[in-house]
This record gives C-alpha cells, structure tokens and sequence, in this order.
C-alpha cells in the first residue's frame, strides 16, 4: 500500500480529489484516514482512550502514606 496526503474541504460527507492524483479516481480500494483539528466535531465512539493515556492526562495521586517497593525488594521478588 501506497500513501498519499492531501487537503481537502468536505462538502456534504464529499470530498473532492486534487488534480495531481486524479489517477486515483480509478483505484478499486483505498483505505481513507481523515485528521481534523478540531476534537469535538469527533463522534464520541471515536474519541474513545486508553487506559495509560487516560492515567496520562489525568494521573492518580497515590496516598503518601503507602511504602513502595526499593528497585532491590522489587528484584528480590
């Protein structure tokens, strides 16, 4: 598979292939991959993250009572 960028203005759930890759107006397959600026015109089921990334932007702050493992104890294990 081969890749091609561009910009494109979607009219309608339309968008209109530039000149220079007009040959591929004739491709029987592609797969489509669309990036937009703006998060919230993305469906929700799109939007969905996963777990380290949610724990990334929103971390949990760990009670400063617990004692955590020294690399040694952890390595004894």
């Amino acid at each position: 598979m081969y890749a091609v960028e561009f910009e494109a203005s979607i009219n309608d759930g339309m968008f209109k292939i530039p000149e220079t890759f007009l040959k591929l107006q004739s491709v029987a397959k592609a797969k489509i991959i669309i990036m937009v600026e703006d998060e919230v015109t993305m469906p929700q089921a799109v939007k969905k993250i996963g777990f380290i990334e949610r724990l990334a932007n929103n971390p949990v702050h760990v009670d400063k009572s617990l004692q955590f493992l020294s690399r040694e104890e952890a390595n004894e294990r």
